[in-house]
């Protein structure tokens, strides 16, 4: 029984590898999610160290099959919430009552629609306190934000 669990421990560790690898060589995605929503957060009227995820559509069309895939660095809890269709110009708020996650510190958000590639918000608190985002592609560029040598991307 010890033995099977070593040999998956090492199989784990071994596909873990190959994802970290290839996750720091990701380059920005030729048709990012950004290219049909406008994605920006505000502080939670709930709970003001947390914050609110606001989609905009913004494209002629509407944007469907738009996820949110959360995941907390800290408690490494996870969770996938399906905002759905987005019509155009509409803009969905995206909160704790909404999804049931409350976005914090320390935190990933990887946004997704039909039709583009997804695109990974990082969230962090800045030398001021305040919770800010950017995004980014890859862990290489996630350990960069944490070491405060990041060049953010617009």
């Amino acid at each position: 029984m010890r033995s099977l669990a070593v040999l998956l421990l090492l199989a784990v560790s071994g596909a873990i590898g190959c994802n970290q690898s290839e996750a720091n060589t990701q380059t920005a995605p030729s048709n990012p999610v950004t290219n049909g929503l406008q994605i920006s957060h505000r502080y939670s009227i709930l709970n003001s160290s947390t914050a609110v995820l606001q989609l905009k559509n913004i494209t002629s069309g509407p944007l469907s099959g738009v996820t949110i895939h959360y995941y907390n660095q800290d408690s490494r809890e996870t969770m996938g919430y399906t905002v759905g269709t987005i019509n155009p110009g509409r803009q969905k708020e995206i909160g704790v009552l909404e999804s049931g996650w409350s976005i914090e510190p320390n935190e990933i958000l990887t946004i997704s629609a039909y039709g583009y590639d997804a695109v990974k918000y990082y969230f962090w608190l800045d030398n001021r306190g305040q919770l800010v985002a950017s995004q980014g592609y890859g862990l290489k560029k996630l350990h960069q934000v944490q070491q405060g040598t990041y060049d953010f991307l617009k």
